[in-house]
């Protein structure tokens, strides 16, 4: 199984964010609008999981989350490129379950992010100290199924996720579960302590 995510540069030049089944995770910028022209980095060649996500920051640069040997790993980019990059270990992570179990990544006011990510049967929340991610907060969110973030114009950050149901015999961490509830959560401040 391949993972693909994709976002645009200000001047409208898409980049890609690309894990594949063989190990390999892969960053593609498109030198033009079309991409019909493009340059690719390895940015791992050691991959053990296909889920990668990629979003713009506000300084303009490609930020990228992925999942590896069991954990959440963060690039910043210095350069739109990606070839100029700090990687960072977030902590301890899985790409098992369903629906949209990859991470999910939004910028706070002050331009750090904060990505969400699946360990098993919980949604994790990891605020970053800084925009290059070199170290972040780490917190248990709730136990969810699929998630996905974002800030509002505020600054506050919001998830929307579908809860397990209590009646739901414990699965596999893998397993696929029926529909439950969706939940929006509103979070109050940037570490998400308090929540509407």
């Amino acid at each position: 199984m391949n993972s693909l995510d994709v976002a645009v540069l200000a001047d409208g030049r898409p980049v890609i964010a690309a894990a594949q089944s063989n190990g390999d995770f892969r960053y593609v910028e498109c030198l033009n609008v079309a991409c019909s022209d493009s340059e690719m980095v390895s940015v791992d060649l050691t991959l053990d999981s296909t889920t990668a996500a990629v979003e713009i920051g506000p300084n303009g640069l490609p930020f990228l989350a992925y999942y590896d040997d069991g954990e959440l790993s963060a690039v910043a980019c210095h350069d739109t490129g990606c070839r100029d990059r700090v990687m960072t270990s977030i902590g301890e992570a899985t790409g098992g379950g369903c629906g949209s179990v990859r991470p999910s990544i939004a910028f706070l006011p002050d331009g750090n992010p904060m990505i969400t990510y699946w360990a098993p049967r919980a949604l994790m929340l990891a605020e970053c100290t800084s925009a290059a991610c070199t170290e972040a907060t780490v917190d248990i969110f709730a136990n969810v199924r699929t998630y996905e973030l974002a800030v509002l114009p505020n600054g506050s950050p919001v998830m929307t996720y579908f809860t397990y149901s209590e009646q739901e015999a414990p699965l596999a961490e893998d397993a696929c579960c029926p529909p439950a509830d969706l939940r929006v959560a509103t979070c109050t401040s940037g570490s998400c302590v308090g929540i509407d």
